[in-house]
């Protein structure tokens, strides 16, 4: 019953795409359109979202929200080394390279949810 669920929600939260962000995921990441959907859609699913973060990358989340128009900024999230910008209705707006400094934050957070997965 319970993987029905997960399976069904993963086609109903399919992220819709921007022309811009499509661009963005070429020029930056070099995916053709296919890969484009599914690395957004599995950036919105299980990226890292502000409630994961603490310290600097807290406060580098705060930036990009207060740094985006109002309503441009509903839904951070980090996956692999990318930041995804969607607006509150799931749409990617854009795609940003996540700086450096917060590699190893990244790193280890991920780790940490990969093994409360396994759980």
């Amino acid at each position: 019953m319970i993987i029905s669920l997960i399976y069904s929600r993963r086609i109903l939260m399919q992220a819709k795409r921007t022309n811009h962000s499509d661009i963005r995921m070429k020029d930056r990441m070099n995916l053709n359109k296919s890969a484009k959907q599914k690395k957004a859609d599995t950036a919105f699913e299980k990226g890292i979202s502000c409630k994961d973060a603490k310290g600097s990358l807290k406060k580098y989340f705060d930036y990009l929200y207060l740094h985006n128009p109002k309503g441009h900024a509903g839904q951070i999230r980090i996956y692999g080394r990318e930041v995804y910008i969607f607006l509150n209705d799931g749409t990617l707006k854009t795609v940003l390279p996540l700086p450096h400094q917060y590699n190893n934050i990244i790193d280890n957070i991920m780790k940490k949810k990969r093994e409360e997965e396994l759980v």
